[in-house]
């Protein structure tokens, strides 16, 4: 399971999770959390990367399949915000060189790096580095002198700010570059990918859509608000009432969240292994055939 907060189950313990609930569910289900707190798809994509793959998963979840604000560094936040803590500063930044999709990882310290400085603040804000008070020579190493040119900063570009679009490079091209790249890997290693995601499938993108068409044997979309509100409805309740202080789910509204996704692996059946396995309702439990 690849996501944010609501797959790694803020302030909630392991056995209140739904990965746990939807584990013990079944007889022959082994689920892995790593969803991390603040992550997007490109991130979420780079943990399958590098964690996940060792597991050899049968199939893998992922709770995102559009780029968003996680997935690239925003000029703007430097000089909007001086809280150097703020998980948006440490940042995967994903760019394409020559049709290959390249990232480096991000954090306040790259503020120190005059060449960062220019590509990544300077030239999307589109203002003179050396006019920028950021670009001086003695950027203070105490969070006290990097909070008083932040604060003047943010005077003086206000205005500049504003004529900033939101998308800093094409985020759509990187977006269809990171699904291609996970989805080819998800072929090669024989898995299948259950994207649950808020979104109607008609609503997405549509190149997207067509990715989607293309490599429709080894995908299935999961529009999560629709399934997650049958469960609710099943049960009589409000999704309002399952949350807990952080507007997460609570342990009873983990416990649907894993029956809906119960239900979904529940829908058909799954090749693994060299096995067809479906659902067997009189031994709770996936059983598999040649």
């Amino acid at each position: 399971m690849f996501g944010d907060s609501f797959v790694f189950c803020d302030d909630e313990k392991n056995e209140d999770a739904w990965e746990y609930f939807l584990e013990n569910s079944v007889s022959n289900l082994e689920v892995l959390n790593f969803g991390v707190s603040g992550f997007g798809l490109g991130q979420s994509y780079l943990r399958y990367l590098k964690d996940g793959l060792k597991f050899q998963p049968d199939i893998i979840f992922f709770s995102f399949i559009e780029t968003g604000s996680r997935d690239f560094l925003d000029a703007r936040m430097f000089v909007r915000d001086t809280n150097l803590r703020n998980s948006y500063i440490y940042r995967v930044q994903f760019w394409e060189d020559e049709n290959i999709l390249k990232n480096r990882s991000v954090t306040p310290f790259d503020l120190f790096d005059p060449n960062f400085r220019k590509k990544y603040l300077f030239e999307p804000l589109g203002v003179n580095g050396k006019e920028f008070l950021l670009a001086k020579n003695f950027l203070s190493h105490l969070n006290l002198g990097l909070f008083l040119k932040q604060n003047l900063a943010k005077k003086r570009y206000n205005n500049k700010l504003k004529e900033i679009k939101s998308d800093q490079y094409d985020l759509e091209r990187i977006n269809i570059m990171i699904l291609e790249n996970l989805l080819q890997t998800i072929v090669k290693n024989q898995s299948k990918i259950i994207f649950f995601c808020s979104k109607p499938f008609l609503k997405l993108p549509q190149k997207i859509q067509n990715l989607l068409n293309d490599y429709k044997a080894s995908v299935l979309y999961v529009q999560s608000t629709a399934a997650l509100e049958e469960q609710f409805q099943q049960h009589n309740v409000q999704a309002g009432d399952l949350k807990n202080s952080s507007d997460h789910y609570n342990a009873q509204g983990n416990k649907l969240y894993a029956q809906a996704v119960l239900e979904v692996l529940k829908s058909r059946p799954w090749p693994a292994r060299g096995k067809i396995f479906s659902f067997n309702e009189e031994k709770n439990a996936f059983l598999g055939v040649e």
